[in-house]
């Protein structure tokens, strides 16, 4: 039996998402990031259900570090790194692109 973690951060989603009501041009959508990959994807599909898919975006971490890298033009990490190396790289990559002004910042709510 679980502590109810996962239904509290759903629950959370939900409110941050009615709050800011539905996403009107320039409206910011709510980020939900999960290292958990069947989570994110069980989340996303919540959120689907309750018609607030446009309005959360639930996904796991290092997809959407991966998204954010091709999506800003931003090198990927070699693919002949070790699987830590190379997630730790990706992370990496987005918060110097953050930093450096080529990944804006305040992309959600």
């Amino acid at each position: 039996v679980g502590s109810g973690k996962t239904m509290i951060l759903g629950y959370r989603a939900e409110h941050l998402a009615k709050l800011h009501g539905a996403l009107p041009d320039g409206a910011k959508p709510v980020l939900v990031l999960c290292y958990n990959e069947p989570l994110a994807v069980k989340l996303a599909s919540a959120m689907e259900a309750k018609g607030l898919g446009e309005q959360v975006h639930c996904l796991h971490f290092h997809k959407w570090a991966r998204a954010q890298l091709v999506a800003f033009g931003q090198g990927l990490p070699a693919p002949s790194l070790p699987r830590e190396a190379f997630f730790a790289d990706m992370v990496d990559r987005v918060v110097r692109g953050v930093d450096m002004g080529r990944i804006p910042s305040g992309q959600y709510a």
